[in-house]
C-alpha cells in the first residue's frame, strides 16, 4: 500500500501507516520495520509524482488540497452515495460489528478495523466521494470476513439456544427433554407376529 500504488492514491500512505503502527503494537517493532521498508521501496516515485501537486483534469492547473476536504462534504458524503445508501449500510454494518466479538484477540480485529476507519476518515469529507463510491471497495474484503465472523457468532448462539432449551434438545435415546421421541430417535413401527391358521 506504501508502494507503487501510492503513486496514483495518495490515500494508500496513511491506510499503510495505520497498519504498520498496528503491527508494531501486536507483533514487534523488527515487523513492522520490515513492512515499512518494504513499502518504502517506491517512495521516490511516490515523492517525485505528488510534488507536482495534484492538478485539475481539465485545465492541468493545480489545485488546492484544502478546498477538495473539507467538512461541509462529510453529510453529502454520507447521505447521497450511489452505492452506500442507507439500506446498503443496514445490509453491511451489522453482521460486521457483530462479526468483531468473534475475531479472537485485539490484534487480529485491528488488522480487520484500522483499514476501514483509515478509508472512511480519509475520504468522508473528500468532495466527491458520494459520486464515487469506489474509494470505500478497498474496505469491502474486511467487511466481508467482519460479516462472516458475524455469521459464526450467530449460529454458535443458536446452537447454544438449542442445546439449552429442555424442548428442543435431545438426549442419548433420542428423547426430547418433554420424554417424545425426536425424529432422530423415532423407532419404526413394527406390526405384531401374525401365528399362523390351522
Amino acid at each position: 500500500m506504501l508502494g507503487f500504488a501510492t503513486a496514483v492514491k495518495l490515500t494508500n500512505g496513511p491506510l499503510a501507516a495505520g497498519i504498520v503502527v498496528t503491527v508494531a503494537l501486536g507483533l514487534s517493532v523488527r515487523h513492522a520495520a520490515v513492512i515499512a521498508l518494504g513499502g518504502m521501496v517506491s517512495l521516490p516515485i511516490v515523492i517525485g509524482f505528488w510534488s507536482k501537486g495534484y492538478a485539475d483534469s481539465s485545465g492541468g492547473e493545480g489545485l488546492d488540497l484544502g478546498a477538495l476536504y473539507q467538512l461541509r462534504f462529510i453529510s453529502p458524503n454520507a447521505t447521497e452515495s450511489t452505492i452506500f445508501t442507507a439500506w446498503m449500510l443496514l445490509l453491511l454494518l451489522p453482521l460486521a460489528v457483530l462479526g468483531c466479538a468473534k475475531v479472537t484477540n485485539w490484534y487480529r480485529r485491528a488488522l480487520l478495523i484500522v483499514p476501514v476507519v483509515v478509508t472512511i476518515g480519509c475520504y468522508a469529507s473528500y468532495y466527491v466521494t458520494n459520486q464515487h463510491p469506489r474509494f470505500y471497495y478497498v474496505i469491502l474484503p474486511a467487511i466481508f470476513v467482519l460479516q462472516a465472523g458475524g455469521v459464526v457468532l450467530m449460529s454458535d448462539a443458536g446452537k447454544r439456544r438449542l442445546a439449552e432449551d429442555p424442548l428442543l434438545a435431545t438426549n442419548d435415546d433420542g428423547l426430547r427433554g418433554d420424554g417424545a421421541a425426536s425424529e432422530e430417535g423415532q423407532l419404526p413401527a413394527v406390526s405384531p407376529p401374525v401365528r399362523p391358521s390351522g
